[in-house]
């Protein structure tokens, strides 16, 4: 009777262990995915802002370009009047 006793001691012990241990697992996956979370956004925002700026230059590169264009297109009209 004693060993019945000792040994549903034991396994109540051990699920409670067992318990804690995937309490503590299942905590330290939540810190650790939102750390990656927190990590992956800081690089997307670094990628996003320098392609926004890449996309920004080529833009005034380009408006720059048809202003020369429309200017010389003017200075040709003029030249003709």
């Amino acid at each position: 009777m004693q060993e019945a006793e000792s040994r549903t001691e034991f396994e109540a012990e051990l699920r409670e262990r067992l318990a804690e241990n995937a309490a503590a697992h299942s905590d330290h996956l939540v810190t650790a995915l939102h750390t990656q979370r927190v990590n992956l956004e800081a690089v997307f925002e670094k990628q996003l802002i320098v392609g926004v700026q890449a996309e920004r230059e080529k833009m005034m590169n380009d408006i720059s370009a048809v202003v020369n264009r429309v200017n010389a297109v003017e200075a040709a009209v003029d030249g003709l009047l």
